[in-house]
């Protein structure tokens, strides 16, 4: 068993609390304006996944023409061709990988779910077995409700959802902040990590 303890400079955090907090409010603005514009998240992100892949590609071919006695050369040109077309085809037709990808997400939502709600069930002598319950209830719920106003549901899910996402790390952000400027700078902040 290792223990880890971390020292953390409580006057440093205090001095970067101004930070922390417009990196919030940032995140808070730019989720609200996504969610806003919920289609328009969902194109650019996935035109930005096409570019990733792109470049993702592109390095792997790039490593093929640097290395081609490579062992495994002709799979890794494979990849790196597989992932420049699936590249190109996100950024010419991001639309419809955005449907596509809901449609996928509402059948692992769905499946999930239900697996979860089994899982629940099985569980009711667990003292928190109820947890389970309502965690599988809602990604049932959300698979259904998506695969129900599919493809529609594609213009909009993964934009909203990033969305979300900013709109709760930037609060994350902000409560972090308010807590910073209140440290006293002369405490030290002690963490202990207990592995087995």
């Amino acid at each position: 068993m290792n223990d880890i303890n971390v020292s953390i400079d409580a006057a440093k955090i205090k001095s970067n609390w101004k930070w922390f907090l417009t990196l919030g409010v940032a995140l808070i603005v730019l989720g609200f304006v996504g969610v806003s514009c919920s289609f328009l998240a969902t194109e650019l992100f996935i035109f930005i996944l096409g570019i990733i892949l792109m470049v993702a590609g592109i390095s792997q071919i790039s490593h093929v023409i640097v290395s081609p006695r490579w062992q495994a050369a002709i799979f890794k040109l494979l990849l790196g061709l597989f992932y420049v077309a699936a590249g190109i085809s996100f950024i010419k037709n991001p639309t419809a990988t955005a449907t596509w990808f809901t449609l996928f997400i509402g059948c692992f939502l769905l499946s999930s779910g239900i697996l979860k709600l089994l899982i629940g069930f099985n569980h009711r002598y667990a003292k928190e077995w109820t947890m389970g319950i309502f965690s599988g209830f809602l990604s049932t719920l959300l698979g259904v409700m998506l695969l129900l106003n599919w493809p529609l549901s594609g213009d909009w899910f993964i934009g909203f959802v990033i969305s979300l996402e900013l709109i709760f790390t930037g609060w994350t952000y902000v409560a972090f902040a308010t807590g910073a400027k209140n440290i006293d700078p002369d405490s030290s902040i002690n963490i202990n990590i207990h592995q087995k």
